[in-house]
């Protein structure tokens, strides 16, 4: 029955953010930050099927750092991110701006792919314990792309501190009063 439950949960998130998704691009109408947001929410459907595929039922064990969800969770955050500084600094993400944004997740999946496909020895763990009890290139790896996540993820709440004030006196100005 838990295993139908998170199965039907599973689905509406992922059938949400694609039609939400799909909602933004139709409606973003040359607006670059609903243009990120929307793919962003489809990469995050994406990043769930992942999930669901790696990690689905609750009564086994669950792999601890999977390195596809690592990745794929690392390529939306990133994107998220990239909404937020499109939101507080309208213009700024040039393609170019977006590519080199980006490079060290691409870089970071890409050196994963890399170690795979030469042949490098992939460990499964089932524990945070067991990540650290021995440390290889495929656990050197697996941390470096999970540091590279939560740099993403602290990188808004960082620009929302320092650009908050800022972005508010422009919305006053050029928009409308924010406090209305």
């Amino acid at each position: 029955m838990l295993e139908k439950i998170q199965f039907l949960l599973s689905m509406q998130i992922i059938g949400l953010c694609i039609l939400g998704g799909i909602m933004m691009l139709l409606r973003s109408f040359g607006n670059r930050a609903r243009h990120i947001l929307g793919w962003s929410m489809i990469m995050w459907a994406a990043m769930a099927v992942i999930r669901n595929i790696v990690n689905f039922y609750l009564h086994d064990a669950k792999e601890a750092f999977h390195p596809d969800v690592l990745i794929a969770s690392c390529f939306v955050v990133a994107c998220l991110a990239a909404y937020v500084i499109e939101k507080l600094r309208p213009g700024y993400l040039t393609f170019k701006r977006f590519s080199i944004f980006l490079s060290p997740v691409i870089i970071g999946g890409l050196s994963y792919l890399t170690y795979r496909l030469c042949g490098g020895e992939i460990h499964v763990y089932y524990s945070v314990r067991d990540v650290f009890n021995d440390l290889n290139l495929d656990v050197c790896l697996r941390l470096l792309v999970f540091a590279l996540t939560v740099v993403y993820m602290a990188l808004p709440i960082y620009l929302v501190m320092k650009y908050g004030k800022e972005y508010s006196e422009y919305l006053s100005e050029n928009v409308s009063d924010p406090e209305n």
